[in-house]
């Protein structure tokens, strides 16, 4: 892509990418809302935009996205993430969830659910207060 181009057109050259190459179920692209996460192209895309995510990010976002609306507890998450559970991973948990909340620029997307751990998808409460 030598020339600036439209978002839009760049994500549907994504798309294009992706259905070329959707042989492997990594390949597989979740919605949430109005955005469309791109698993193995580590890309979230909105109308605006495509946000890059990192390997851990991409992954974080996946589990989410497959339990999307339902809260995901952070063992969870860590443990099909990193593979275990523990202290340390438990604050680089913490450190990605806040840096993927910064990426998407979407307040109510990602939510926290005390005790238990992440949802993510738009709070029926916060959508009813608005």
């Amino acid at each position: 892509m030598v020339e600036p181009m439209r978002p839009r057109e760049l994500i549907a050259r994504v798309n294009a990418l992706c259905r070329r190459v959707a042989t492997d179920p990594l390949d597989e692209v979740l919605s949430v809302g109005d955005i469309e996460i791109h698993v193995a192209a580590r890309v979230v895309a909105t109308r605006e935009k495509l946000i890059h995510l990192t390997p851990r990010e991409s992954e974080i976002v996946a589990v989410l996205a497959r339990n999307t609306g339902k809260v995901v507890g952070r063992e969870e998450i860590m443990c099909a993430v990193w593979g275990r559970a523990s202290t340390a991973v438990s604050r680089n948990l913490d450190v990605h969830i806040a840096t993927i909340r910064g990426k998407l620029a979407r307040p109510n997307l990602l939510l926290t659910v005390r005790g238990c751990g992440y949802r993510l998808g738009h709070s029926r409460v916060s959508e009813a207060h608005v």
